[in-house]
């Protein structure tokens, strides 16, 4: 089973990630801060670290040098949503995998995480942001839709006071196909938000979507686009 180390100070992005990233053969650990995360590389190893630059005790760049010193096979990726200095740039270039500016695609990362993981990605010593998909994958994405009736309970997780709160809301599914769904629902999210919901037929074993699109229908109800993941 491959190990994924996630380390940001924003408790809905650890949680996010850590929802779209896991998986039967993929575990998923999080920590907040510096310490906690050296910690976890020196306990265990790590395939692979998502890590931010801005942290509340140690800054990433002198984490990601002690990863490199206590495993050097770690594959990293750095993020972070502030201005990057050229000599930072260098560090980065000659010590990480990939850059990912924040925000990203959430299906953007997911994407380059698994082509790590599975050997496919960008070699050290090259990292870049990965690239949105193209038309031409775009059109290869689009799934013939067919109408399904269904009631639907989904979970999704909201910050309360800054923590992350599992919540619940029930709607009822319009169409599916094999790459997503519509839900109708009264309890509409926020465009990237992720949600989990029980098996839905027995041709589309997927539990987990991110949501694409919202449109009002009227009468407090809205069609949220919601795409596996």
């Amino acid at each position: 089973m491959k190990k994924i180390l996630i380390i940001d100070d924003e408790p809905l992005l650890l949680y996010t990630l850590s929802y779209a990233l896991r998986s039967d053969c993929i575990s998923v650990d999080t920590a907040s801060n510096g310490l906690d995360a050296l910690a976890s590389i020196a306990r265990e190893n790590i395939d692979l670290c998502l890590l931010d630059l801005c942290l509340p005790d140690i800054h990433g760049i002198e984490i990601m040098r002690r990863i490199k010193d206590l495993s050097s096979d770690t594959l990293i990726i750095i993020m972070s949503a502030s201005y990057i200095a050229d000599a930072m740039k260098k560090e980065i270039d000659e010590g990480a995998h990939l850059f990912f500016p924040k925000p990203f695609d959430l299906l953007t990362m997911k994407e380059a995480v698994m082509q790590l993981l599975s050997g496919t990605g960008k070699s050290s010593g090259n990292p870049g942001i990965s690239p949105s998909p193209g038309k031409e994958q775009k059109e290869n994405r689009r799934f013939e839709r067919r109408a399904l009736t269904q009631t639907i309970q989904y979970s999704f997780l909201y910050l309360d006071d800054l923590l992350p709160v599992k919540r619940y809301a029930v709607g009822e599914t319009i169409d599916i196909s094999e790459g997503g769904m519509g839900i109708r629902t009264h309890s509409p999210l926020e465009v990237g938000s992720i949600i989990r919901f029980s098996l839905l037929t027995a041709f589309f074993e997927l539990t987990a979507g991110v949501v694409r699109n919202l449109i009002p229908l009227g009468n407090d109800t809205y069609r949220m686009g919601v795409e596996f993941i």
